[in-house]
């Protein structure tokens, strides 16, 4: 089977590099102001803030895209304003983003080589993904089995087309220039150089890393970056670990590698790895390797860097002349040359450890297989030199001319129990040398985890030391989440074709070849999501918004522009199928983000409005049959029907979805906020406020309808409902699930002060759609897709702990389905739905994901966000909202207000440890609550067991689950968070 379909040059760039694009966006080197909160210049002012601790400072750096990051400094902490006041380390408070350009590309045309002059805080980050192998942009085969085309065995030796990978690895912004480290521990089959997990196959519950690591530290700009891995000292259990879960049922608890007693018999490795940024575009690591061991043992260390490979039409600077290369000089550095100019890699030595690194290099391409029919090229030197070198003790596998593409620095330590040991690197402009030494760069570590500290306090000035703890991690998983994705669809499909074995044949996503993804984007999870999703990337976007608006902004800019949309406006799913589309949350996230950032940015609000316009229209065409209703597929909740809602039904049926047009619902509510809110300076836009009004309006009493009349609501069980479109009638699935809950996401308040023409149209609506439009006050209306009583009657139903409520949160499927297993025929069909609060316990989209009852966080998120708006409806109205439990308890379940915080309260439980120190999050494993160097660690879980809080699917999805960062912050924002008790 070919694994790469277009042959390399003996510098392992790939051939036939044509026609460039220009770069990626250089950064502007900006005046950096301080200003008070009134606004005032505060650049001489600090004698004033000795006299008033309590007065809040904001530092921030002019942009022309935007008033740039902000970050409120407590004048109380005095190193923090003379950082300000001297400008020792804007970079901190100022995080670069602001410095950033509103596009992803910069022009090129005029100068062919880059300007190390340019100061750009961006240059380096953690752009470099935890896993390449598995994904569909590496995938050839002719069977479109991307997991199994490149393995995680092939990864040791197959040099990859789209992108790379490594173990806490960092990149240029471009992934041009890679680095990361490798370890070996004397007994692993392989050199440690990537995460191992299991692929799609291979898990009783689909895809899986089988690795403990941990994001600890991560400021916006990647100033500082921290991150720990733990490495077995026994062999690793790669075999035990397939095995085992190949062996087990879906009804049955994954195998994870905490359960093979590996750290606890033969001891492990705490490996550490952090960087810092210097002047002048440098960066420093230092890797620390902490024995948890009983015996001595041995360990070896790789710092390894490499240049990936160049596809045609990159959008990269220019090389004047050669390739790229890595060399070592004759003083033991290695001097690099590449499209960003001359670098010097320099690797420091600690005296006390009387170590000296070994040099290794090697090429960047694939070893020869016996496949050849795509044509590569014979190499003296490969990729997996180093494991063969390390592992196997071939020397003769790296070039002995010390130069290549790819190069190692080989340490070898011998550890007592308890003892630690650093490798510490250093990589510079070869135009602005550092000069600085071993013991300098140790002080600089301890600068930057101290500045960072001071960030993190500023950032939750209130919290308790395990509330900030929480927070802190939650924040560096999702700075962490960064990659530099690739996906250039039509080279793909090109390179795809090429190979023998697909002649004749489109090749995936065909029908989106205009899809040029070059751009650092945040993924969901860096090993299991290694690729953006639709409404993944606008959560990370709205959560990034509190600490770089202008990053959130660029996300959002970058993924409506043609690079991602449908000529015909759709909007991208994820790469494993273009066409599948995700929940439209892209209105909500730019309105979330404009209002983050200050609510002056109409500039932003104007041009993503334009852009949704397109992506709008080509939803509105999944009306079913002229109803305003609408089904269209799964929308992101997996499993969470009887029938796969993206698959086939019974010949003249058709699926109308509540969730859909719950969230067509949604959408033009956002948009018609956004026509108001731009209409407030440009009265163009208030002609279109009929447009989405009436829209909304429309879907609402649509949806309101009883199943019998074309409808989704059920009047017995008084909630919403998908209904099947037969040619004998309209037959409702009555499973009450996250399904019926998206239409209360459907309610908004809206000023419509100086706004006139605004105010007639709604108007109207207060006498002729009262249920749905309601007046708050001359100049706010409020409007919901529900009417109070209905809101009433779904919500007493998500407040149930019969039903919905959990001790950690909502659930996304009754409970009542415990015992009560859903069933309904479907055609000749039998099929069935039954609660499942973990894992699934069926092969639906992967079997990875479950929609049948576990929390999602997000979504408990997002529902919060909709009860704060009826509760205030409630309150600043005559009408009451009122709900009564379940008639088996009687009574009233207590005012909303306090509903919304306890809930609140049971999704942080998920998180915080308990009297024996125990977190939910963690489940089974004890050495979180008794071993002191786990106490602290704290994973991000896609989603949460409902029962018991445990953490299921991906293991660092900050992309959704960072959202609880939002609930601490709603907490805190209450005074509620201090009478929390857990």
């Amino acid at each position: 089977m070919p694994k790469h379909p277009r042959p390399v040059t003996e510098s392992g760039q790939i051939q036939d590099q044509k026609d460039e694009l220009p770069l990626p966006g250089a950064s502007q080197q900006k005046k950096q102001r301080i200003f008070a909160g009134d606004g005032r210049n505060l650049q001489s002012e600090f004698s004033e803030v000795e006299a008033q601790p309590e007065k809040q400072y904001i530092a921030f750096e002019e942009s022309s895209v935007d008033q740039g990051y902000a970050q409120v400094l407590s004048s109380a902490d005095k190193e923090a304003k003379q950082n300000i006041s001297q400008n020792k380390n804007p970079s901190l408070w100022c995080v670069g983003f602001a410095e950033e350009s509103s596009s992803n590309f910069w022009d090129v045309s005029s100068s062919k080589s880059f300007d190390h002059s340019v100061d750009d805080p961006m240059f380096w980050g953690p752009y470099l993904s935890e896993r390449q192998w598995g994904t569909v942009r590496e995938d050839f085969s002719e069977d479109e089995n991307s997991w199994e085309h490149v393995s995680y065995e092939d990864a040791n030796h197959h040099a990859y087309v789209s992108g790379e990978d490594g173990l806490m690895g960092v990149s240029d912004k471009c992934q041009l220039l890679c680095a990361s480290m490798a370890l070996w521990n004397g007994k692993d089959r392989f050199l440690k150089e990537r995460l191992f997990g299991l692929t799609g196959n291979e898990g009783n519950h689909g895809e899986d890393v089988k690795e403990l690591y941990y994001y600890l530290d991560n400021v916006p700009d990647h100033s500082y970056m921290r991150a720990l891995y733990k490495y077995p000292q026994g062999a690793f259990p790669y075999q035990w670990l397939r095995e085992e879960n190949k062996n087990r049922g879906r009804d049955a608890p994954e195998f994870e590698i905490t359960d093979t007693g590996v750290f606890e018999i033969d001891g492990h490795w705490d490996v550490t790895v952090e960087y810092a940024k210097t002047d002048h575009l440098g960066l420093a690591c230092q890797i620390e390797a902490v024995n948890n061991g009983r015996f001595k043992q041995t360990i070896h260390i790789v710092p390894q860097f490499w240049f990936r490979h160049v596809q045609r039409n990159e959008p990269i600077p220019r090389m004047t002349q050669n390739q790229p290369e890595m060399r070592a000089m004759s003083d033991g550095t290695v001097k690099i040359k590449y499209n960003f100019g001359n670098w010097r890699l320099i690797f420091m030595q600690e005296s006390k450890q009387k170590v000296t690194p070994t040099l290794m290099f090697t090429d960047n391409v694939s070893a020869p297989v016996p496949e050849k029919s795509c044509g590569f090229d014979e190499q003296a030197f490969y990729k997996n030199a180093f494991h063969k070198v390390v592992v196997n003790g071939q020397m003769n596998a790296v070039n002995p001319e010390n130069s290549g593409t790819k190069c190692g620095a080989r340490y070898e330590f011998t550890v007592e129990p308890g003892a630690k040991v650093y490798v510490h690197w250093r990589l510079e402009s070869s135009t602005y040398p550092m000069h600085i030494n071993l013991a300098e760069l140790k002080t600089l570590f301890g600068k930057k985890r101290k500045d960072a500290e001071t960030y993190y306090r500023a950032m939750m000035p209130d919290w308790t030391p395990e509330e900030r703890n929480i927070g802190t991690q939650a924040m560096a998983g999702l700075f962490w989440s960064k990659q530099y994705y690739m996906y250039d669809v039509k080279n793909w499909l090109n390179d795809f074709r090429g190979c023998s074995e697909n002649k004749g044949r489109k090749g995936r996503n065909s029908s989106w070849s205009h899809v040029h993804n070059h751009h650092i984007l945040l993924m969901p999870d860096n090993w299991e999501f290694p690729w953006y999703a639709g409404w993944d990337l606008c959560v990370s976007a709205v959560l990034y918004a509190r600490f770089s608006p202008a990053f959130a902004k660029n996300q959002i800019t970058t993924f409506l522009s043609d690079c991602y949309m449908h000529p015909k406006g759709q909007l991208p799913g994820c790469e494993f199928e273009m066409g599948d589309a995700n929940p439209p949350l892209q209105p909500w996230a730019v309105l979330r983000i404009y209002y983050a950032d200050g609510a002056n940015d109409l500039g932003f609000l104007r041009k993503c409005f334009h852009r949704l316009l397109l992506n709008y229209n080509w939803w509105c065409n999944s009306e079913f049959e002229s109803t305003n209703t609408y089904g269209r597929g799964f929308l992101g909740m997996d499993n969470i029907s009887v029938v796969d809602r993206s698959g086939s039904l019974p010949h003249g049926w058709s699926l109308v979805q509540a969730d859909f047009t719950g969230w067509m619902a949604c959408y033009a509510l956002w948009m018609l906020q956004i026509v108001v809110e731009l209409g407030q300076t440009d009265l163009v836009y208030c002609d279109l406020i009929p447009r989405f009004l009436n829209q909304f309006l429309n879907i609402a009493t649509a949806m309101n309808k009883p199943v019998s009349e074309k409808g989704l609501w059920d009047d017995e069980d008084r909630f919403f409902y998908d209904v099947f479109h037969t040619p004998h009638g309209r037959i409702p699935i009555r499973l009450r699930s996250m399904v019926g809950l998206v239409p209360l996401l459907a309610c908004a308040t809206i000023k419509v002060r100086k706004l006139s023409t605004a105010a007639v149209h709604f108007d109207t609506h207060l006498t002729e759609c009262p249920q749905h439009v309601f007046r708050l006050k001359d100049d706010e209306v409020f409007l919901s897709a529900l009417c109070l009583p209905r809101v009433q009657s779904v919500l007493e139903r998500v407040f149930s702990e019969e039903e919905f409520m959990s001790p950690y949160g909502i659930r996304s499927l009754s409970k009542v389905y415990e015992k009560n297993h859903y069933s309904q025929m479907v055609g000749d069909q039998h099929m069935s739905v039954k609660y499942t609060p973990g894992e699934s316990d069926s092969g639906a989209f992967g079997g990875n994901s479950n929609w049948r009852g576990p929390v999602w966080v997000f979504m408990n998120y997002l529902l919060l966000e909709s009860f704060d708006k009826y509760s205030d409806r409630a309150k600043r109205s005559s009408s009451r909202l009122v709900l009564n439990k379940p008639q088996s308890s009687g009574g009233t379940m207590g005012p909303i207000p306090s509903l919304i915080k306890d809930l609140e309260k049971r999704l942080l439980a998920i998180f915080l440890p308990d009297k024996e120190g125990n977190r939910p999050v963690h489940g089974s494993v004890s050495r979180y609550a008794v071993d002191p160097k786990w106490r602290n660690l704290v994973l991000f879980y896609e989603f949460i067991h409902a029962d018991t809080g445990r953490g299921c699917g991906a293991s660092h999805q900050t992309g959704w689950t960072a959202t609880i960062i939002e609930i601490l912050y709603r907490l805190h924002s209450s005074g509620t968070l201090k009478s929390c008790k857990m």
